[in-house]
């Protein structure tokens, strides 16, 4: 399966080098901290994500693609701890699953509990592959080697070019009805828009996909594709 990482043309020297790392002592870019261990993956949001890492204009958007079956460790892939509030504020994940005291924290500080605690949940059938079908984002915990990385993709930051046809509500409500949409959106991003035109939507798209990719052709700096190389067994 190919999936995304969005992120700022400051970190792809190291990230062309020693591959895709967790945040560690970063500062995180969200007001829920995210967690510090593992690299957020999307099916669907990898624009949006870049777009929020970047320092300023003068960074370029970054969309790394990455091959799952090419991980060294499949089962570090776990959900994303977004999914996990909402499934909890949904009543999937039932009251004794959490600890109490988070009833009376802010949705950030509730948010950030779930980010401890991502093996926990996906022994409890909150996997990674549930986390994509219920918001379109996963995560691995630790390092994606650069043997993972299949495209690289980069995009010029001024001006919000990709507001037009890309600024998403990221929830599972949101996601349920406009999810195939954002795929597509994402698959042409990738710079794939004959695989883009084979996913199935519920509604029209307010721009084709032609015109997408006409857009993101525009505003393109680079595109890179690298050979596939199997992953060792660990």
């Amino acid at each position: 399966m190919r999936l995304y990482h969005g992120t700022s043309s400051r970190h792809l020297d190291q990230i062309m080098k020693e591959g895709l790392a967790p945040r560690a002592e970063r500062l995180s870019n969200w007001d829920a901290e995210s967690c510090d261990e593992v690299v957020y993956l999307t099916k669907t949001y990898g624009l949006h994500f870049a777009a929020n890492a970047r320092k300023n204009d003068s960074e370029d958007l970054v969309i790394i693609e990455i091959d799952t079956d090419l991980l060294p460790d499949q089962e570090k892939l776990l959900a994303d701890e977004d999914a996990l509030w909402f499934a909890w504020k949904a009543g999937v994940i039932k009251p004794n699953e959490v600890e109490e005291y988070i009833y009376d924290q802010p949705q950030e500080k509730q948010v950030q509990w779930f980010a401890g605690f991502l093996e926990d949940f996906s022994s409890l059938g909150c996997t990674w592959d549930w986390s994509l079908k219920t918001l379109g984002n996963c995560t691995y915990l630790g390092i994606i080697p650069p043997s993972a990385i299949t495209r690289i993709v980069t995009y010029e930051a001024k001006t919000g070019w990709w507001v037009a046809f890309h600024d998403p509500q990221i929830a599972p409500s949101n996601f349920k009805f406009c999810g195939a949409e954002y795929e597509a959106t994402q698959l042409v991003v990738a710079g794939r828009l004959d695989q883009a035109k084979n996913v199935k939507m519920m509604f029209p798209m307010v721009l084709g996909l032609d015109d997408i990719d006409e857009m993101c052709r525009a505003h393109r700096t680079g595109l890179q594709t690298f050979e596939a190389t199997p992953a060792l067994s660990v």
